[in-house]
């Protein structure tokens, strides 16, 4: 296998570059709240800190997740 076969390096600097980009860029503030839960739960994934991820603090008293998704339910 030569250099040109390997696969390129993965930065985990770029994700959080560009985030820290478009927050500097961002007017509205509920994109910028946003912005900064994505940054957040991203540095903690990079960290290798999953679990704070879902502390109380940050979360409301009954969270709900939404997803949506064109395949069947399986319920």
């Amino acid at each position: 296998m030569t250099s040109l076969d390997s696969p390129p390096r993965w930065d985990v600097t770029h994700w959080p570059l560009r985030v820290e980009e478009y927050l500097r860029k961002t007017q509205n503030p509920l994109h910028s709240a946003m912005l900064k839960n994505y940054y957040r739960h991203l540095l903690l994934e990079l960290a290798d800190h999953g679990d704070q991820i879902l502390l109380t603090e940050p979360s409301v008293d009954e969270p709900a997740c939404r997803a949506a998704s064109t395949a069947p339910s399986p319920c």
